[in-house]
């Protein structure tokens, strides 16, 4: 599993990318901290203007060794965010008219049953089933970057010896990247008043029209707990899907339980 570990040009931020928790957002605020303006396109498909480990992994192991850096990361709603990924990923085409993913996932999904045109409340429920299969047997598929549990994208830097200064919650997003970036860079503290937000997701398509709990039965939320164990009880969040909010943790206790999540991933 790849680290998804990203630093800015200048400063001292560092960031662990979790896909549908913001990332995009996040990534674009990181390129204005060491460029001084937003990146121009995709900020996923540039590897000019941050410290990617995809391309840049020696130079970033370098800046970590010569001084201490702010290392932080966002998480999300476990049920908000599966839901998310499925109407993003498996409802609707992406920007280039295609369905998301490789052959190999999209026959896979097709052999599953999963058709969000006919019933989208029964496709979710059944693309749940499928999250579960990924994650917990690696069948019929390894489980995709999107739905992969929060914890195994948050647990990988640990090898580097180097745990997490703040866990934000994507529940109060703006209020928590704003902060953080006022709190590091005060002298730019106009720059960071007011977060604008990028890759809201396309304005048409198939969208989701019911509460969230209402996606999740008896049988959704027991594969929820197979397939998210970590994320509930790495980042507070309750196993109720009419719950938002998580509960607040100490950040040595998110500390403690993903190392605990990367020793057992290990050991696998």
């Amino acid at each position: 599993m790849k680290k998804r570990l990203f630093l800015s040009l200048t400063g001292d931020l560092a960031y662990t990318e979790i896909p549908k928790c913001g990332c995009s957002t996040v990534k674009q605020y990181l390129y204005r901290v060491g460029n001084g303006t937003f990146h121009e396109g995709s900020i996923h498909r540039t590897d000019r203007g941050l410290l990617t480990w995809r391309s840049r992994s020696l130079a970033i192991r370098w800046r970590l060794m010569r001084r201490r850096h702010h290392h932080f990361t966002f998480v999300r709603n476990p049920h908000a965010r599966i839901l998310s990924a499925f109407f993003d990923k498996i409802a609707n085409p992406q920007e280039g008219g295609e369905m998301y993913g490789k052959p190999r996932l999209r026959a896979a999904i097709a052999a599953f049953g999963i058709d969000p045109a006919a019933d989208p409340v029964a496709a979710f429920r059944r693309f749940l089933l499928f999250v579960r299969d990924n994650i917990r047997y690696g069948e019929p598929v390894d489980p995709d970057i999107h739905w992969m549990p929060m914890a195994w994208h948050a647990a990988e830097p640990l090898d580097l010896g180097f745990v997490y200064d703040e866990v934000f919650h994507m529940e109060s997003f703006d209020a928590d990247l704003g902060g953080m970036l006022r709190a590091r860079l005060p002298e730019r503290a106009e720059e960071w008043a007011e977060i604008r937000a990028f890759n809201e997701g396309v304005a048409t398509g198939l969208k989701r029209t019911l509460p969230i709990a209402d996606y999740f039965d008896a049988t959704a939320r027991m594969l929820m707990d197979e397939a998210f164990h970590d994320d509930f009880e790495c980042f507070g969040y309750s196993r109720d899907p009419a719950i938002a909010a998580a509960t607040p943790l100490s950040i040595d206790t998110i500390n403690t339980r993903l190392a605990a999540v990367r020793r057992a991933r290990a050991g696998r």
